[in-house]
């Protein structure tokens, strides 16, 4: 049993939970051009009135640590790349549907998204850490992992990047960029815009924001620039209030 879109928002709606909050927590997969939710952890939020990670109350995240320590060539680097919300191409074409039987990083990708730990897309053939509750999973996997102590010291220190950008400590905003940069972004991504480059102006004229018509509130502008010559960040904070 799944949840679609359309159900989570009817129940949000009826329950007085924030669906844009529930969506990033459970939502990501995708079948048939619909969005598929977990219902267990959509119920629970609801009924706990809490956003937290559920799923780890009924599997458990050793289940990638298994796949993560057969270490298949390019593992590392694919697990780097989704932590950092990229996606990473994967042939699901040659799994033999088992549970023990892994010949490749394809194979042990592919059994993680047949279990629910991976959202795959079939327009581009690749596969992504669908949601917050998931990646909540992953995070837990790599912090027992000696080989990703890097990784998991970065993971660890995200929430006072996030406190840091929420009080507008633009300083502490860019030194924690300069340090998780290397660590987090993948090479082929590592002077690509997208990844961490961004402007102020460029983000009110563009209007980015946009997407929150039915948002009314503050909102935070943040811009980070990098010095490809330094390899250093500078980060601006603005606030701004969208009343229509």
């Amino acid at each position: 049993m799944r949840f679609t879109s359309e159900e989570v928002q009817n129940l949000c709606a009826t329950y007085a939970v924030n669906y844009a909050d529930c969506r990033r927590w459970y939502d990501g997969y995708r079948q048939h051009s619909y969005e598929i939710y977990n219902p267990e952890s959509v119920v629970k939020c609801i009924q706990k009135k809490t956003f937290s990670n559920y799923w780890g109350k009924t599997s458990s995240y050793r289940v990638i640590n298994d796949r993560l320590e057969a270490n298949f060539r390019g593992t590392k680097d694919a697990v780097i790349r989704m932590l950092a919300g990229e996606s990473v191409p994967v042939n699901v074409s040659q799994y033999l549907n088992t549970m023990d039987q892994f010949a490749t990083l394809d194979d042990a990708l592919t059994y993680l998204i047949h279990i629910g730990y991976l959202a795959y897309n079939e327009e581009d053939e690749s596969c992504r850490i669908p949601n917050l509750e998931i990646r909540r999973e992953w995070a837990n996997a790599v912090a027992v992992m000696s080989d990703y102590e890097t990784t998991d010291r970065i993971i660890k220190s995200s929430r006072e990047l996030l406190d840091a950008t929420l009080k507008g400590d633009e300083e502490t905003v860019a030194k924690a960029l300069d340090e998780s940069h290397i660590h987090v972004t993948s090479n082929r991504s590592y002077n690509n815009e997208d990844a961490l480059q961004s402007a102020i102006d460029q983000i009110r004229d563009r209007r980015y924001f946009d997407s929150l018509q039915d948002y009314r509130g503050g909102l935070l502008f943040v811009g980070v620039n990098y010095d490809e010559k330094d390899k250093t960040h500078t980060c601006r904070i603005e606030h701004f209030h969208k009343d229509t």
